[in-house]
C-alpha cells in the first residue's frame, strides 16, 4: 500500500511538471510574440509619425505609407492619410494613367481603413466621391448610409443635401435641407433648388422635416 501510494504521487508530479512546463513554454512564446508585435507596431508608428513631420511629395508618401501599415497593419489613421494622399494626387495627376492607379490606390485604402473601422467618416467621405466620379446616385447612397448612423452633425446633413443635389434628387436634397432649417444658408440653397424645380416652395416649407434613421 505505501508503494502503491509513493507511486501515485510520483506519477501526479509528473503530471504537475508536465503541465508546468507546458505552461512555461506557452508564457515564453506567447512573450516572444508580443515583442514581435510590439517592435512592428513601434515602427509602424513612427514611420506614421514620419508621414505626419516630414510632408513629402504623394509618391514617396504613399511608399512610406505601405511599409508602416505592413510593419503595423491595425492603424487605420495610415489609410486614412494614404487614401486622402492618393485622392488628391489623382484630381492633380498629369495624364489619365498615373490617374487612374492612384484612384485605384485611393480605394484600395478606403477599403482597408473601413475593414477595420467602419465608422470612420473620413472614409465614407472619400469612398462616396469616389464612386462620384463614375455615379452620382450611388455616392449619395453610399453617403446616406454613413448620415444614417451619425446623423447628429449638420455638416454630414449638408453634405448629404450637396450629394443629392449633384445626384439630381432635388426633392431628397430639400428634405434633407428641412433639418437645416437654423442654417444661415439654408433658406438660399433652398430657393435655388426650388427655382430649378419651377416650385414656390409653399410645399416645402410645410412640409414635417424628416428624421434620419436612428441606427
Amino acid at each position: 500500500m505505501g508503494f502503491s501510494r509513493m507511486q501515485a504521487h510520483r506519477e501526479i508530479a509528473d503530471q504537475v511538471r508536465m503541465i508546468l512546463g507546458a505552461l512555461g513554454v506557452y508564457l515564453l512564446l506567447f512573450g516572444l510574440a508580443a515583442t514581435v508585435w510590439s517592435v512592428r507596431a513601434a515602427v509602424g508608428q513612427n514611420q506614421y509619425a514620419e508621414l505626419l513631420m516630414h510632408p513629402c511629395d504623394a509618391e514617396a508618401e504613399l511608399r512610406l505609407a505601405r511599409r508602416a501599415f505592413l510593419a503595423y497593419p491595425r492603424n487605420y489613421a495610415i489609410c486614412i492619410r494614404a487614401a486622402d494622399t492618393a485622392f488628391k494626387a489623382a484630381e492633380a495627376a498629369p495624364d489619365s494613367e498615373t490617374a487612374g492607379r492612384l484612384w485605384g490606390e485611393a480605394d484600395y485604402w478606403v477599403g482597408r481603413g473601413m475593414d477595420l473601422n467602419p465608422h470612420l467618416m473620413e472614409l465614407h467621405y472619400l469612398k462616396a466621391r469616389l464612386l462620384a466620379r463614375q455615379d452620382a446616385v450611388a455616392a449619395a447612397e453610399a453617403w446616406k448610409v454613413y448620415v444614417d448612423w451619425h446623423f447628429w452633425d449638420p455638416n454630414n446633413l449638408e453634405i448629404l443635401a450637396r450629394f443629392q443635389e449633384a445626384a439630381g434628387r432635388d426633392q431628397d436634397a430639400l428634405q434633407t435641407l428641412q433639418v437645416l432649417k437654423p442654417w444661415s444658408a439654408y433658406e438660399a440653397w433652398r430657393v435655388r433648388i426650388e427655382a430649378r424645380m419651377g416650385t414656390n416652395g409653399a410645399g416645402f416649407i410645410q412640409s414635417a422635416p424628416r428624421e434620419p434613421a436612428r441606427p
